[in-house]
């Protein structure tokens, strides 16, 4: 604890505006340029080099499959959603079949009795 009167303290203003948009704006493009050196650097080396390279195929080869098998996987769904969807509207079919049936059937049966 301090001993004595308290010393205030001029509160600092926030920074708003162009200026601060600017800074924000500075140090994001300093970063990029940093990132940017970095892997400039690395890829100087070229077991580094070759390196990346290897990984960058061996990934697009991961991820052409990935796609492949993804694509299999949704037509099969798709062949199997069809078929599902025929047999439905195969039985509806026959269900509307059979009540027109038993309709008409009953619509002769109130013919007859009517004569």
């Amino acid at each position: 604890m301090r001993n004595g009167r308290r010393k205030s303290v001029r509160r600092k203003r926030k920074k708003s505006g162009r200026r601060k948009k600017l800074q924000k704006n500075w140090r994001r493009r300093k970063n990029v340029r940093k990132k940017r050196f970095n892997n400039w650097k690395t890829n100087k080396d070229p077991k580094l080099e070759d390196q990346a390279k290897k990984k960058k195929m061996e990934e697009k080869k991961k991820n052409a499959e990935e796609k492949e098998e993804k694509e299999m996987k949704e037509i099969e769904a798709q062949k199997s959603f069809k078929a599902w969807k025929e047999a439905k509207d195969l039985e509806i079919r026959q269900k509307k079949m059979e009540d027109d049936r038993i309709r008409r059937h009953n619509e002769q049966l109130q013919i007859r009795e009517k004569r």
